[in-house]
C-alpha cells in the first residue's frame, strides 16, 4: 500500500488508549542521548524522509479510522540543559500531549540542546508502540545518513494480527493487589514520577531478574505484565502500528530468578500472550463503542485501582538489545538509548528497558506521591541487576606520598644513613641527592622539563638510581629502558615515545638509538632544587607488549605514583629498618617497590650484574637484606637453587600467579616469621593494587587468592557482556581509583574506559571471582582460558594437580591447538607413563596432557616470568581425538549457527546460548527450528531442562535417534 492511501482501523486498543485523560496521553518516547546534533534544515528532511516510509508517523483520527495526513512530522527544539537525567524532569513542554484523537498529529522529534544533546521520538501510543516507534527513528538516522530507509506501511492492525496467528482457548488473567506505586483517586490529581537508572553490561535474563527484584521488594506475590511484541508472530510485516500486548507473569515469593525466567519462556513458548487478549468479538465491540462511552468505562476501570484490584502489580517492557550504530547521521553518534514509560488513566507502575552498547538503561514511573518508594524499587533492581558484591572497594586509609618532596624529607633528617649498597660501595641519602641533582643540572640546562620524557638506558647501579630521581627532580618522566633489550627494539620505543634525550652509562652512550645522549659516568654532583610538578603531570612510563604486536607505553602520572606509594609503605611497614634487594630490570614496574626504603630511610641492596646462584646467596645470605619483591619463579629457582635467607621478614610476590604449592615453598624458603604478601596489579595500575598475605591454614586451593583492594582502588568483576557478577560467578577484573594510569602514550586503547556511572576503568583481561572470605580468587587470563574438545579448562588446576606427584616441583601447561602440553621441573627421575597416569587419577580426561616435557629449568622473560613462547617442542604422540560429532549434533550446530547469526563452525558443543548473544525469544527461535527441520522431535516439552543447560550437547541429546 502507497503510502498516500495509507490507512488502518481504530481499533479497541487504540481506542481504549485514546480514552486516557486527554491532558495526559499515553505516549511512547524514546531518548538517544548522543553527541554533535545534525542539522536542524537537514533532520527536518530526514523526517520528512523517514515518514514517507513510515506513514504511521503522520497518522491522525478520522471516526473510526487512522488517515494519512501527508504532514510530515514536527521537530522542535527545547533546552536539553533544563532536563533532569536522573527524574526525566523540568521540561514540561516536553510531555505535552498528542492530540491524535481530535485530529491533531500524533509523532513528533524534539532536539533537546545543551551539554548532553538528544534527539527525543515521540508517538501517542495508540498509533505507534515502542517497536514501532523505533523503527520510524531508525528510518531518520537512515535518511540522516543519505540511505534510503526501508519501509514500513503494512496495514495491518492487531485485529488482524491475532486473526492470523490465532489465539487458542482462553487463559484466566490473576488478580492481585494494589499495585505499591498507583495511587487511588481521580486520574486528574495524579501524575507520573520517572527515575532513571543505567548499569553496566547486559545482564542475562535481565526481564526475569528485575520481575524477581520487584517481587522480593514488594515483599510477597506479584503478578508482572510483561510485554510482548506480538510481530513475533507475524515476522513477514513491517508495520509501525502498535501491536504490544501483555503477558502475566505471576512471581512468588519463594521463586528465584531462574524460576520466572523459566515460567515465561514455558508461557511465551504456548503463545500465552495470545490466550490472555479477549476474544476477538469482544475487541471488535469495544473499538466500536461511542468515545464518550469508552471514556466513561475506562474511567469506571480506573476506579477499582482505588479498591485495591489490579490485573498485575508491575509492567515491564524490554525493547530489547540495540545497535548504537543504528541511530546515527548527520554528524550525531548515540551514546546511549531509553525509553520514558507510559502514563495514564488504567495504567499500572511500568519498567522500560534497553540494552544498547555497554550498558541497561531501565526506567520506572510511578505516582508521584509514591517517590521514595520508588526509588527503592530502583535501588532493589539495580542490586539485582549489578550485585554490590561485584564491587571489592580499598580502605582508602593511607596518604598520598609523593616521591621527591618525600626523599627530599629523608635526607633533611637522615643525611649521613647509608641509601645504597653495591658491590662494596655505599651510598648515603646526602650523596644520592647530589648525584640526582647532578642529574637534574644536565636536564634543565638542556631545556628538558614538565611535560619531557627522558630516556634510561641503566643497570641496577648508583648511577642508574640517581638517574631516575634526577629525571623526576627536574619535573620531567622518566622511560627506564632495559639494556639488554637490542637496538632495533630500544629506538622503536624511543621514537614511538617521542623522546630527545637519553640517560646512559658507558658504553651504552654508543649504542645508535637515535637520541642526544648524557653520559651519567660524566655528571659530577650539582645541589638543584626540585621543580614544582602536579599530580597530573607524567612521573613515568613504562613500555609492555601490546595485542597489535607492536609495545605500548603506560603512563603513569605522579599522582598514580603517589597513590601506591603511600598504600605501600603502610601496608609492608616499610622503614628506616628495610633493606630491599635489586636484582631485576629498571624497565619493570617491579622495581619500584624495592626502592620503597628510600622514602623511610631505608637501605636498596643494588645487583649490577646478571642474577645467579653466586651473588644471589650473596646477596640473600649477607647483605642484611629484610624484604623482597619477586615474581613466583623467583622463588621457584631460590627454592631449586638451595638458598633459605635468614632474616627476611617480607617477601613481596606479584607478576604471576602464586601457587599454593609455591606459598608453602616461600614459607620453608623463609621461615614462619616472614610475611608472605601475594600483590596482583598490572602496569596500567601503577605496581600493585590487590594484597593479600598467605595463610598456610587457610590457602589450600590451587592458587593463593590475590586478597582485597588496597588503598583507593576498587575492583570490578564484569562478565563478557559488561554486567556485574554475583559472588562466586567468574568475572573479569576492572579496576578503577587513583593508581590506574593516565593511559597508553599517543593511543587510544578500550582496555581504559569508563563504567556506566562514569567510574573510569581499566580492564585488565584477568578473571577472579569473589570467595566466601570477602577475598578476590584470580583465575587466570580471559584469553588463556581453554577450550579442548569442546570443554572448558583452566590450566592452573591441571598444574596444581601435577605439582601433587611428589617428583614434580613445579608445572606449566599450556595448549597447541587443541592438544594440552604438560612441562615440569622435577626433584628425581618420573617417566612420561608415570605422569599420564598420576593425571589420569586425579583429573576429567579431557584435562589431561597428551605430553610431558621434564626441562632442567624454564625459559624466562627478561623480568622473571616464565617465556611460554620459548617452550620446546614436545616430542611426537599420538593425539587424543574425542568423539566424532555425528550427524544429530552437527545438524543442531548448524542451526544455532543460522539462529544466532554466527559463522559455521565457530559453536562448540558445550558453547552457552546466551554467552554467545543469544535472547530469550533466539532461543525460542531456535527450539523451534529444531523441532521443524529434525523429525519427531519436541523440545518445548523439555525446555526446563534446556534453560538450566543451553548448550547444542543438550539440545542434541533430546533428539530421539535410533542410530545412536
Amino acid at each position: 500500500m502507497s503510502a498516500a492511501r495509507y490507512s488502518r482501523r481504530v481499533v479497541a486498543d487504540d481506542w481504549l488508549r485514546l480514552a486516557s485523560d486527554p491532558a495526559w496521553p499515553i505516549c511512547v518516547q524514546i531518548v538517544v542521548e548522543g553527541t554533535a546534533l545534525p542539522d536542524r534544515t537537514a533532520l527536518a528532511a530526514a523526517v520528512g524522509v523517514a515518514a514517507e516510509a513510515c506513514p504511521g508517523a503522520r497518522l491522525t483520527r478520522h471516526g473510526h479510522r487512522w488517515v494519512d495526513t501527508g504532514r510530515t512530522p514536527e521537530v522542535r527544539e527545547l533546552d536539553g540543559d533544563a532536563f533532569d537525567r536522573e527524574t526525566l524532569t523540568g521540561l514540561p513542554a516536553l510531555y505535552r500531549p498528542l492530540a491524535g484523537d481530535r485530529g491533531g498529529p500524533t509523532c513528533e522529534v524534539v532536539v533537546l540542546t545543551g551539554a548532553r544533546p538528544a534527539l527525543v521520538f515521540r508517538a501517542h501510543h495508540a498509533v505507534m508502540d515502542a517497536q514501532g516507534l523505533l523503527t520510524f527513528a531508525r528510518a531518520v538516522f537512515q535518511a540522516l545518513r543519505g540511505e534510503t530507509p526501508e519501509t514500513a506501511a503494512d496495514d495491518l492492525d492487531a485485529v488482524e494480527l491475532l486473526r492470523r496467528a490465532g489465539t487458542g482457548p482462553r487463559k484466566t488473567i490473576p488478580q492481585n493487589s494494589q499495585p505499591p506505586l498507583r495511587a487511588a483517586g481521580p486520574p486528574e490529581q495524579r501524575r507520573p514520577a520517572f527515575l532513571r537508572r543505567t548499569v553496566d553490561g547486559r545482564p542475562s535474563a535481565v526481564t526475569a531478574k528485575i520481575a524477581h527484584a520487584l517481587a522480593r521488594c514488594a515483599g510477597g506475590d506479584l503478578d508482572v505484565s510483561v510485554t510482548v511484541d506480538l510481530r513475533r508472530h507475524v515476522p513477514e510485516a513491517r508495520t509501525t502500528a502498535s501491536l504490544s500486548y501483555a503477558l502475566s507473569l505471576p512471581v512468588r515469593a519463594d521463586d528465584t530468578w531462574r524460576d520466572v525466567q523459566q515460567r515465561m519462556l514455558e508461557s511465551l513458548a504456548v503463545r500465552d500472550e495470545l490466550r490472555e487478549t479477549p476474544p476477538l468479538p469482544v475487541i471488535r465491540m469495544l473499538g466500536a463503542l461511542p468515545a464518550p462511552v469508552t471514556r466513561a468505562l475506562y474511567r469506571g476501570i480506573d476506579a477499582r485501582f482505588g479498591q485495591g484490584k489490579a490485573y498485575a502489580g508491575f509492567q515491564v517492557s524490554h525493547l530489547g538489545r540495540l545497535d548504537l550504530a543504528d541511530f546515527g547521521g548527520g554528524g550525531f553518534t548515540a551514546e546511549t538509548i531509553y525509553s520514558l514509560p507510559t502514563w495514564g488513566v488504567c495504567m499500572i507502575p511500568m519498567v522500560t528497558l534497553v540494552e544498547t552498547g555497554a550498558r541497561t538503561e531501565i526506567v520506572l514511573c510511578g505516582d508521584d506521591t509514591h517517590t521514595a518508594l520508588a526509588r527503592r524499587f530502583l535501588d532493589t533492581i539495580g542490586d539485582a541487576l549489578a550485585p554490590p558484591e561485584a564491587v571489592l572497594r580499598g580502605r582508602d586509609t593511607s596518604p598520598e606520598v609523593y616521591l621527591v618532596p618525600r626523599f627530599a624529607e629523608v635526607v633533611t633528617t637522615s643525611p649521613d644513613r647509608v641509601a645504597l649498597s653495591e658491590s662494596g660501595r655505599e651510598v648515603t641519602y646526602a650523596e644520592l641527592l647530589g648525584l640526582a641533582g647532578g642529574v637534574a643540572r644536565q636536564l634543565t640546562d638542556r631545556g628538558i622539563g614538565r611535560g619531557d620524557l627522558v630516556g634510561v638506558v641503566a643497570e641496577r647501579s648508583v648511577a642508574g638510581a640517581a638517574a631516575l630521581l634526577g629525571v623526576l627532580m627536574a619535573g620531567a618522566a622518566y622511560l627506564p629502558l632495559d639494556p639488554g633489550d637490542p637496538d632495533e627494539r630500544l629506538r622503536g620505543i624511543l621514537d614511538d615515545a617521542g623522546v630527545r634525550v637519553l640517560l646512559a652509562p658507558r658504553p651504552h652512550d654508543q649504542r645508535p638509538l637515535g637520541c642526544a645522549t648524557v653520559v651519567l659516568d660524566d655528571v659530577p654532583p650539582a645541589a638543584a632544587t626540585p621543580a614544582a610538578v602536579t599530580g597530573e603531570d607524567l612521573a613515568y612510563v613504562i613500555y609492555t607488549s601490546g595485542t597489535s604486536g607492536e609495545p605500548k607505553g603506560v603512563e603513569v602520572t605522579h599522582r598514580n605514583l603517589a597513590a601506591y606509594l603511600g598504600f605501600a609503605l603502610q601496608e609492608y611497614e616499610v622503614d628506616s629498618a628495610t633493606c630491599f634487594p635489586l636484582f631485576t630490570s629498571l624497565a619493570f614496574d617491579l622495581a619500584v617497590t624495592t626502592l620503597l626504603p628510600l622514602l623511610a630511610g631505608g637501605r636498596v641492596v643494588l645487583v649490577p650484574e646478571a642474577p645467579n646462584h653466586v651473588n644471589l646467596e650473596r646477596v640473600l645470605t649477607g647483605s642484611g637484606v629484610t624484604a623482597l619483591k619477586i615474581t613466583p619463579s623467583h622463588l621457584d629457582l631460590f627454592h631449586r637453587l638451595g638458598i633459605s635467607p635468614s632474616g627476611i621478614r617480607l617477601a613481596v610476590v606479584g607478576g604471576e600467579a602464586l601457587t599454593g604449592s609455591l606459598a608453602a615453598i616461600a614459607r620453608e624458603l623463609f621461615g614462619p616469621d616472614c610475611r608472605i604478601v601475594n600483590e596482583y596489579g598490572p602496569t596500567e595500575a601503577t605496581v600493585g593494587c590487590v594484597v593479600h598475605t598467605y595463610d598456610p591454614a587457610a590457602d589450600t586451593g590451587a592458587t593463593v587468592p590475590i586478597g582485597r583492594p588496597a588503598g583507593t582502588t576498587s575492583v570490578h568483576l564484569l562478565d563478557d557482556q559488561g554486567a556485574h557478577v554475583a559472588a562466586g560467578e567468574t568475572g573479569e577484573i576492572h579496576l578503577a581509583g587513583e593508581q590506574v594510569a593516565r593511559g597508553y602514550r599517543g593511543r587510544p586503547d578500550r582496555s581504559f574506559t569508563q563504567l556506566a556511572d562514569g567510574t573510569r576503568v581499566y580492564r585488565t583481561g584477568d578473571l577472579a571471582r569473589r570467595l566466601p572470605s570477602g577475598e578476590l580468587e584470580c583465575l587466570g587470563r580471559a584469553d588463556a582460558q581453554l577450550k579442548i574438545l569442546g570443554h572448558r579448562v583452566e590450566p592452573a588446576e591441571i598444574e596444581h594437580a601435577l605439582a601433587r606427584h611428589p617428583a614434580v616441583e613445579r608445572a606449566v601447561v599450556i595448549a597447541r591447538g587443541q592438544v594440552l602440553h604438560a612441562y615440569l621441573t622435577a626433584s628425581a627421575e618420573v617417566s612420561e607413563k608415570d605422569l599420564a597416569a598420576h593425571a589420569a587419577e586425579v583429573l576429567p580426561p579431557y584435562a589431561v596432557p597428551v605430553s610431558f616435557v621434564v626441562l632442567e629449568e624454564f625459559p624466562r622473560t627478561a623480568n622473571g616470568k616464565v617465556d611460554l613462547r620459548a617452550l620446546p617442542g614436545p616430542s611426537p604422540v599420538a593425539a587424543a581425538v574425542g568423539d566424532p560429532v555425528d550427524e544429530v549434533l552437527a545438524a543442531v550446530l548448524g542451526i544455532w549457527a543460522r539462529t544466532l547469526g554466527l559463522p559455521a563452525g565457530t559453536i562448540a558443543a558445550d558453547s552457552d546460548f546466551h554467552r554467545l548473544g543469544g535472547t530469550s525469544i533466539d532461543l525460542l527461535a531456535m527450539i523451534a527450528a529444531v523441532d521443524r527441520e529434525l523429525p519427531g522431535v519436541a523440545l518445548a516439552d523439555h525446555l526446563a531442562a534446556i534453560v538450566a543447560a543451553p548448550t547444542p550437547a543438550t539440545v542434541a541429546d533430546l533428539v530421539p535417534d535410533p542410530q545412536r
